[in-house]
């Protein structure tokens, strides 16, 4: 897991969920890249990324679920 930057107001931060190292890392340079988005963090497995979902309360998740991906909006 890799915390990329801290909090900042009128931003959507985002957690990466992928499994292939080079993917997630690239959704990671591209996403934090954009001025409105924020990666918090990024995992390998969704094991991993839940446990820390209470703590860090991302706003979107993207994660991968074979040739499928998707983003997660947490419960408010």
């Amino acid at each position: 897991m890799a915390y990329y930057s801290s909090y900042h107001p009128n931003v959507t931060r985002v957690s990466i969920v992928e499994d292939d190292h080079l993917i997630r890392e690239a959704f990671a340079t591209l996403i934090g890249a954009m001025d409105d988005f924020d990666v918090v963090s990024t995992y390998s497995n969704a094991e991993d990324a839940i446990q820390q979902m209470e703590t860090l309360r991302p706003d979107v998740v993207r994660h991968s679920q074979g040739s499928y991906a998707t983003l997660l909006a947490p419960p408010t």
